[in-house]
């Protein structure tokens, strides 16, 4: 993941959560985040929510799916005068809107990660 908290309530983040096999399935999204802090602390709480994309193999093609996604997470900062690192747990629920039948249509996600600050 890769991320840019661009002023202190608000961060956006662009991530692949890969699980499974290594080709095109629901459970490998790219998603786009938008994080919203509800207190800057050291243990800073933040809202998620944004869009992630999936293929799912059909043949010789793969769909795309897309959709929604949000949830709820937790920041834990580490330094003194300013925080050079920052460790995330984080639960999203992901929903694909265009889901075939017999495809994953949901999805919940546990997220664990490490910003650093510069």
């Amino acid at each position: 993941a890769a991320g840019y908290r661009f002023c202190s309530p608000v961060g956006l983040e662009l991530s692949y959560v890969h699980y499974g096999e290594f080709e095109a399935n629901p459970n490998a999204p790219v998603q786009a985040s938008m994080r919203i802090f509800v207190a800057n602390s050291l243990l800073s709480p933040y809202v998620v929510g944004g869009m992630s994309l999936a293929g799912t193999p059909d043949g010789n093609e793969t769909n795309l799916l897309y959709g929604p996604h949000g949830g709820a997470g937790v920041q834990l900062l580490f330094g003194n005068q300013k925080s050079f690192a920052a460790i995330n747990l984080e639960g999203r629920i992901a929903s694909y809107l265009n889901a075939l039948e017999g495809d994953q249509d949901h999805q919940i996600q546990g997220v664990l990660g490490v910003d650093f600050y510069f």
